[in-house]
């Protein structure tokens, strides 16, 4: 019998145009925090790529300082904030 015993490094996802916006909807309120300790920390200083593609060239990243989703071409360099699906 297998034993499941919680999510392996395999399951980690680049999060959607919409989970993402949620992500910062909930550090802009304070429901996530930004403490020194935070895997947060410095959270809002980049732009963070997503999943969404726009169009075959193109993909949708969000500036966390902003909180704007503008589409950007794939050739572009932003960083990524994996999340684990559950």
């Amino acid at each position: 019998m297998q034993k499941d015993y919680g999510k392996g490094l395999c399951e980690w996802d680049l999060p959607s145009a919409g989970e993402l916006a949620l992500l910062w909807t909930l550090y802009r309120s304070g429901i996530i925090c930004n403490e020194v300790y935070d895997s947060l920390k410095n959270f809002e200083t980049y732009g963070y790529w997503t999943s969404t593609e726009y169009d075959e060239g193109n993909v949708w990243y969000i500036n966390f300082l902003s909180g704007m989703i503008t589409k950007n071409s794939k050739n572009s360099k932003y960083n990524v904030r994996p999340v684990i699906q559950f």
